[in-house]
């Protein structure tokens, strides 16, 4: 499968960067009521950088919210630590509530959690489901492309180096954890035009046992970068719905084989009939001269 077309249009995320006030309020408040038993009189407001002040009760916090993957109030594959489990909002309380604006440990929980997205969208064209798993390894972005109902075994690994000084054409990309290493060749689809994009083939085992990896490292020439939590989350969140999607498809019936031409019967001409026998014919006698 051709996944350069899907590359250049991009596809349809399910999570969304900024966190809707819709979303967020009910999150923070909820939280602040647990947290301080306090159910009268909480106000919530909204400050700069989707941080909120809530009071009630003579308290005062202020949390920091951002949506992980699979956040934005939809039912999707996403997952992580959730607070108050509406729509994959997560929010942090700050340490110090006059601060006005998330802390330090807030904003890199939300570098993190936004450092990788998994998106899932139905190709009409191709009439099949795609899955994709994007990383920010800045400054390198890795995506794991696969449409499981046309090829369950293969997934696409595009490495792409815009913005950045790395120029080596690596002939294969290597992830390597602490008791894993796996190598994925160059794909057929790589074009070294793209001076910016390479291409490599991989299976969903070897993308599984690479996400399974303790410190994972993506490597191609002298250049490793490092793969976090996060991450390592969403590439096992991309096997799982890839393998969901795989077991959800029909299998497709074989095309039945061309019937075997049966050899035609050759026509053997029929003996002529016997000639019908000639009836016997009793001999006449001689005539006798008289005496």
């Amino acid at each position: 499968m051709d996944f350069g077309r899907l590359t250049a249009f991009g596809l349809l995320f399910l999570t969304v960067g900024p966190v809707a006030c819709y979303g967020a309020a009910p999150v923070v408040r909820a939280r602040f009521e647990n947290e301080f038993r306090c159910r009268n009189n909480v106000s919530v407001t909204s400050l700069a950088g989707n941080a909120y002040r809530v009071s009630g009760c003579g308290r005062t916090a202020v949390y920091s919210c951002f949506n992980p993957v699979g956040g934005g109030g939809q039912t999707t594959w996403g997952g992580g630590q959730l607070v108050g489990g509406y729509g994959g909002t997560t929010c942090i309380r700050e340490a110090d509530p006059g601060s006005g604006g998330p802390s330090p440990a807030a904003s890199r929980a939300r570098a993190q959690a936004e450092s990788a997205q998994l998106a899932v969208r139905f190709d009409e064209a191709r009439g099949a489901t795609v899955v994709q798993a994007d990383l920010d390894l800045s400054p390198l972005r890795l995506q794991c492309l696969g449409a499981p109902q046309i090829d369950a075994g293969r997934v696409l690994v595009v490495l792409s180096t815009a913005g950045s000084v790395f120029t080596c054409r690596c002939p294969a990309l290597a992830l390597v954890g602490d008791d894993t290493s796996v190598e994925l060749p160059l794909s057929a689809e790589d074009r070294p035009a793209d001076a910016t994009t390479i291409r490599f083939d991989a299976t969903p085992e070897q993308i599984a046992a690479a996400a399974a990896a303790f410190r994972l490292e993506v490597r191609c020439c002298d250049a490793a970068r490092s793969v976090n939590a996060r991450q390592s989350e969403v590439l096992r969140q991309f096997v799982a719905r890839f393998r969901e999607i795989v077991a959800a498809t029909p299998p497709v019936a074989p095309p039945e084989p061309p019937p075997v031409p049966q050899p035609v019967p050759t026509a053997v001409p029929e003996a002529p009939p016997e000639p019908a026998p000639t009836p016997d014919v009793a001999p006449v006698p001689e005539a006798q001269p008289p005496t």
